[in-house]
């Protein structure tokens, strides 16, 4: 849960673009989907990471990213 909050605070800093595009159907720019698509990457690699740890020990000492 705290990995998947991390990321969802890094998404909420661009989700105006989302928005924007919902509301206006404006296009949001490329740089700004590839960043997102990064992020969204880098959460399912650390999710696999932690989920391939066999103790809760080894869990607890996961260290997540930093906001």
């Amino acid at each position: 849960k705290n990995l998947k909050d991390i990321y969802n605070n890094k998404l909420s800093k661009t989700d105006w673009y989302t928005n924007r595009k919902s509301e206006l159907g404006t296009a949001i720019p490329q740089d700004i989907l590839d960043a997102r698509a990064a992020l969204r990457t880098e959460c399912d690699t650390k999710e696999a990471e932690i989920n391939a740890k066999t103790t809760k020990a080894e869990v607890v000492d996961y260290e997540l990213p930093i906001l």
